[in-house]
């Protein structure tokens, strides 16, 4: 039964409903499942897809019954609420019932969720809250869908809340299952659009039924052709997103480095770029700009992270960041004799996520929202960038020597057998690394490390006139032909000969102290200072910081190194020893610099200067209302202009009396819709005519039966009477004017923003 028109539906327009209605389910349970590369279980797709089911199903039968749009909506939402108290939170109902339990159990899940959507990436654990957002999300694009396609009548809005919802899904969403759903999506789209297009025909392409009824408009000769078409076109884009998307480059390229762990689905996990990349641009612009300034009791290199994966071609990590608090946890044995040393850090251009600070953090101050991976003894912010932010931070540096580390053992603890795996190098890398701890006599881990350490300074120079990189014949030509590289080659290049050799080892990044200001106590560290080093781990002693790089020297390591300290001067003459550094607590003759102060920075200080929170969303606020307005705008301006051209090349198409005729009576019929008189498939068009006359002054009636008239004639007569044309044309014409002239203010603006006939 049509709610509109109190006749019942044919036969074929029911079916073709039906269809379209199946179709569009299939497309929000397809974007629904594909919400998996979000969550690190299935506890999810029993909710989504009940929701999914659960709401079409229930606009379906609303449509059915007749129920119009506005008692629609409120029944669809009760019916979410209750898919997703019972899906999700069905231990806080009494009987089934949602009760204030209910509620207050999903404000709070949804809070919760809140809070973690800014510190984690997917895949996620499946807590109530991301459940429960996922479910009002599919409840809502199953609901905005069938009322862009069953109430509004547009196959592309229909298809929009199911591609956004997929957009937002593949932008957080893991690597894992990318083509399938891109291949599930373009077929679910396709099958919307093409089911939707033949029940638009059905009901709107036929001015007059055919011989055999209603039932039977376009079945054999129009759908059937869409449909056979778009099948073709189904399979043409499945394959090209199967076979032809994978292979395009850089299609499954790993990110340099991604702060996750694959196997592990807890929290805390980002990707974002490595700061081996940033390294060289910054070294050989020879880059002034301040990254950071950090007032210190103790020199130090800042370090940033430290890369644990070596592919062959670059270094990586996939680490696994925890929320932390101020105490950090500490990886191996505490050192007896340790140098406390507090620092306050000022981030300026640094640009990245992390957080640098002097290896090993025992605690940070100052800032909300910390994550820390305790392995890698790196920290990150829960911003974007740390630009602008300040905090406080404790190390603890160990006073190694020569023994200490010489009585270090081999054995290497089972968590870090990863750090041990041999790299896909040449053999010529694998003899040189034994042929240099063989000619040191090299019979201790620490032993072997100063051999390659001293190898590299002997032999090697310092160059950033180089190709990038460090990995597959890079490192070839670095160790056997140019012996030339910065600090990247010569760190990655030591981190796998140290492999090679049996040491567990990875290559940290981070900067050299920086240029001490006297006038401020704090060390301004810029973009030449930035630097790579690699550490190995000593059994009984941790990670141990090696310098095989020629013209530096890490502060506090020289007496197991044997390289006093040294960074780039801010004059850019060289790698020579520093001399703008503050001088060590307790020697020279200038004052020490202030030491930082363990006391929690202003809540001001955790976001970017002008960026505290309510003037972040107040700016946001009103560049959104800015565009829009431009967008409303000129979306105003261009629609006429739009709409005059469809019209005019509509007009341009019809080149005979008779489609000239017909064209009349659709460009009417289309008016005639602002008066919800829509012609029925059963209809003919006489019919039309005088049932939609009611709504129309009466004025126009007259015109309108005359227009009905002419195409009538138009669609049987071969030939038409000189006057048909001109009169037919006149009578729209009349038509359009009337309806327009009494239509609500809400259909004129329809009319002013959809370019659509």
């Amino acid at each position: 039964m049509s709610r509109a028109t109190g006749r019942p539906m044919s036969r074929a327009t029911t079916q073709q409903d039906d269809l379209a209605t199946l179709t569009l389910t299939a497309l929000t349970l397809v974007t629904a499942v594909g919400m998996g590369r979000l969550f690190g279980d299935g506890r999810f797709i029993v909710p989504v897809v009940v929701t999914a089911l659960g709401i079409h199903g229930l606009v379906w039968g609303c449509r059915r019954i007749g129920l119009g749009a506005l008692a629609t909506l409120p029944v669809c939402l009760g019916g979410l609420g209750l898919i997703a108290t019972w899906t999700v939170l069905a231990d806080t109902t009494v009987l089934g019932i949602p009760w204030v339990g209910t509620v207050k159990a999903a404000v709070d899940a949804l809070t919760e969720a809140n809070q973690k959507f800014g510190e984690v990436v997917a895949p996620v654990a499946s807590d109530d809250g991301f459940i429960l957002a996922a479910v009002l999300g599919v409840g809502l694009v199953a609901l905005m869908a069938d009322w862009a396609a069953f109430r509004v009548r547009s196959t592309w809005e229909a298809v929009v809340p199911a591609f956004g919802l997929f957009v937002f899904t593949s932008l957080l969403g893991a690597d894992r299952w990318r083509w399938w759903a891109i291949s599930g999506q373009i077929v679910a789209i396709l099958a919307v659009i093409c089911t939707h297009w033949a029940r638009v025909r059905l009901n709107t392409t036929p001015w007059l039924a055919p011989p055999g009824g209603a039932d039977r408009p376009i079945r054999a000769g129009g759908v059937a052709p869409l449909l056979s078409g778009a099948a073709v076109l189904t399979v043409l884009a499945v394959g090209a997103a199967v076979f032809v998307g994978p292979r395009l480059p850089g299609a499954n390229d790993p990110p340099l480095i991604g702060v996750r762990d694959e196997s592990d689905t807890g929290p805390g996990k980002r990707t974002t770029i490595s700061p081996l990349v940033d390294i060289r641009g910054r070294l050989t612009e020879r880059s002034q700009t301040e990254a950071f300034s950090v007032k210190a009791s103790q020199r130090a290199y800042w370090r940033l992270t430290a890369l644990d994966t070596f592919d062959g071609n670059i270094w990586s990590s996939n680490d696994s960041y925890q929320r932390a608090g101020r105490r950090l946890d500490r990886v191996g044995p505490r050192p007896p004799d340790s140098q406390e040393i507090l620092q306050e850090f000022s981030v300026n251009e640094l640009s990245s996520i992390w957080l640098p600070a002097a290896y090993q953090p025992t605690e940070i101050g100052g800032i909300d929202g910390v994550s820390y991976n305790s392995d890698s003894g790196s920290a990150i912010s829960r911003f974007p960038t740390t630009n602008g932010l300040n905090y406080t931070v404790r190390s603890e540096r160990p006073s190694l020597n020569r023994a200490d580390l010489s009585s270090g053992g081999a054995l290497t603890p089972s968590s870090l057998r990863s750090h041990l795996e041999p790299p896909p190098v040449s053999s010529r890398v694998q003899n040189l690394a034994r042929e240099i701890v063989g000619a040191a006599g090299a019979d201790t881990p620490f032993a072997r490390a100063i051999a390659l350490q001293n190898h590299l300074r002997n032999n090697f120079t310092y160059d950033i006139n180089i190709t990038q990189g460090h990995g597959g014949s890079a490192l070839d030509t670095f160790l056997f032909d140019t012996k030339r590289g910065y600090c990247e080659q010569f760190a990655g290049s030591y981190a796998v000969l140290a492999r090679l050799v049996g040491l567990p080892s990875r290559v940290a990044v981070g900067f050299t102290p920086g240029d001490f200001d006297q006038a401020t106590g704090a060390y301004r560290v810029k973009g030449i200072h930035a630097h790579a080093w690699p550490e190995v781990f000593i059994e009984s002693i941790g990670w141990v910081l090696f310098e095989p790089t020629p013209g530096r020297g890490a502060p506090g390591a020289e007496a197991y190194t044997g390289i006093p300290e040294a960074q780039e001067t801010a004059g850019g003459q060289g790698d020579i020893p520093a001399t703008t550094l503050a001088p060590a607590q307790g020697g020279g003759t200038d004052p020490p610099p202030p030491a930082a102060t363990t006391s929690t920075t202003a809540p001001e200080a955790q976001n970017p200067p002008g960026s505290k929170p309510v003037e972040r969303v107040l700016k946001l606020i009103a560049i959104v209302l800015i565009a829009v307005l431009l967008l409303l705008a000129l979306w105003t301006a261009v629609v006429p202009m739009v709409r005059r051209v469809i019209r005019n090349r509509r007009r341009a198409a019809a080149t005979t009396p008779a489609a000239r005729v017909l064209l009349a009576w659709t460009e009417a019929d289309e008016a005639l819709r602002v008066t919800k008189a829509r012609r029925r498939p059963a209809e003919t068009l006489a019919e039309h005519a005088r049932r939609a006359g009611g709504s129309v002054p009466a004025g126009a009636r007259d015109a309108l039966e005359r227009l009905a008239g002419d195409a009538t004639s138009a669609s049987y007569a071969e030939i038409l009477p000189p006057e048909v044309v001109p009169s037919a044309l006149a009578a729209a014409e009349v038509v359009e004017r009337a309806v327009w002239a009494e239509a609500q203010r809400s259909a004129r603006l329809r009319r002013v923003l959809d370019p659509r006939p």
